[in-house]
């Protein structure tokens, strides 16, 4: 039962403020169509997904039955290459990716371009994050590719005006770029990234428009509020006045929040504590799907950023969850030394990887057999999970146990609470934050830390007199 409440938590935990259900989903997918014969590589991005190389497969089923068995590859995402068999039918496919019981789809469109036909495609590129500092209106020429198109033209010689809608899924239509007078020669396709339009006008020049509220949003935060943003073409002859569009969604999650180290250690400005395992298990709370870990030796009198700076002791790059148990194989601790660590929370941006440090924390390794210490193997918190409302107080206790399960009465439990939601003294005594958040109340003793979930409800007629509190502003990353 512990163990499912531990799942649950870390899920609520993760998860971004606006989601609803904690389910399995495809985010986005790249391109979302295709015309026949032609070979793409497919990107498919994931939402709680678990995809590992050699388990996920990956079918891709007519709306006929007829299926293909593309290779796969997993990285942070998944790319799957895919030839379009000459002279399939126009039709709607499946694309299903299997990670043992999990199964996540998305929509996929096959199309044809018959003489006298336009179509068209564009291609969102995945990312989590989009800020300001990406977008220069001045030279778009230096913009980042955030999307492609494509205009498929089978017919004669034609002239084509192309213009871009973007909407959010709160705001509604954020703003157009276009692009008028591009010529495309018979049978022939061409191909533009949002660097190649040049007139942009955004839906923002009165107050109370969506765009006006989006761009103060992005003004204030910096960044493109967490949502789902759809990005609709429409390519027009200027002779006939036929058109086609076509369209593509892609959900920004802006996880810029930095990782919350939880053990073993402390901060630099409390005395480093003693940690007597050898192989410790590193923890922390993050909102990322991958980190880079490192600890180092210290020396007497360094900072935490000159203790970051030495040669790492051991270092894993990449690592997926929120804890890295300590190699047998790596450098063995020295019973005496002083050591920090650190994490680095990786969020893939549209200029490249950013990186979220957390702080450094620092620990003293102790040989526990020297010292003739009966070690903490386990503890148990108790409430286990406890709703209180926002200022409500509740008194936990620990009790903490040896490998042979025999309580130890002199074991001194650390209390602490992520995310800083709220306050706990070293008694045990929590006092509850702000209304509608989810937090660990952990204690620490030893070699184990256990943890109580505490649901924090939400004051609803607060939320609505003043609008920019509780859900508002998590939803639009101003806590």
């Amino acid at each position: 039962m512990k163990k499912y409440k531990y799942v649950l938590f870390v899920l609520l935990f993760l998860q971004a403020a606006q989601t609803k259900a904690q389910i399995a989903i495809i985010s986005t997918l790249t391109p979302s169509s295709t015309a026949s014969s032609k070979a793409l590589d497919l990107r498919v991005r994931g939402v709680n997904t678990h995809f590992q190389q050699g388990v996920t497969a990956l079918s891709f089923v007519s709306s006929s039955n007829k299926s293909y068995s593309p290779r796969l590859f997993i990285s942070n995402t998944v790319t799957a290459t895919i030839t379009i068999p000459a002279g399939l039918p126009p039709d709607h496919y499946n694309i299903t990716l299997a990670t043992r019981s999990e199964y996540v789809t998305a929509g996929f469109d096959v199309f044809s371009t018959p003489v006298g036909a336009l179509n068209a495609d564009i291609q969102v590129l995945p990312m989590e994050a989009i800020s300001l500092k990406n977008i220069d209106l001045t030279n778009p020429k230096a913009t980042p590719v955030l999307f492609l198109t494509n205009i498929y033209n089978n017919d004669t010689p034609r002239t084509v005006n192309i213009s871009i809608a973007v909407t959010s899924g709160s705001k509604g239509l954020l703003g157009t770029i276009s692009r008028k007078g591009v010529y495309i020669s018979a049978s022939a396709t061409v191909n533009f990234t949002n660097r190649d339009y040049d007139a942009i006008k955004t839906n923002g020049a009165v107050p109370g428009t969506p765009g006006y509220d989006f761009l103060n949003s992005v003004e204030l935060t910096g960044v493109f509020p967490p949502d789902n943003y759809t990005y609709v073409i429409t390519v027009t002859d200027v002779n006939t006045r036929q058109s086609v569009t076509a369209s593509s969604t892609t959900t920004l999650t802006n996880n810029f929040t930095n990782p919350a180290l939880i053990t073993p250690g402390a901060g630099f400005m409390d005395h480093p504590p003693a940690e007597y395992n050898p192989l410790p298990l590193f923890q922390w709370f993050g909102q990322n799907d991958r980190y880079d870990f490192a600890i180092y030796e210290t020396r007497p009198g360094q900072t935490p950023e000159e203790a970051a700076r030495n040669v790492p002791v051991y270092r894993q790059p990449d690592v997926s969850g929120n804890s890295l148990l300590y190699p047998n194989s790596a450098e063995k601790l020295i019973d005496g030394r002083t050591y920090a660590w650190q994490v680095q929370g990786k969020v893939p941006t549209a200029n490249g990887i950013r990186y979220l440090p957390s702080e450094v924390y620092r620990f003293i390794y102790t040989n526990a057999i020297r010292q003739g210490i009966r070690l903490v193997s386990s503890v148990k918190v108790t409430p286990e999970e406890v709703t209180l409302a926002a200022g409500a107080q509740c008194k936990f206790t620990a009790v903490c146990y040896d490998e042979n399960n025999i309580v130890i009465p002199d074991a001194k439990p650390v209390w602490s609470v992520s995310p800083g939601v709220g306050s706990i003294t070293q008694d045990g005594v929590y006092t509850a934050g702000t209304g509608g958040n989810t937090v660990a109340v952990l204690v620490t003793a030893g070699t184990a830390t256990e943890f109580s979930t505490v649901t924090i409800s939400l004051d609803i007629l607060s939320a609505y007199r003043n609008p920019y509190t509780g859900f508002v502003k998590k939803l639009f990353g101003l806590q």
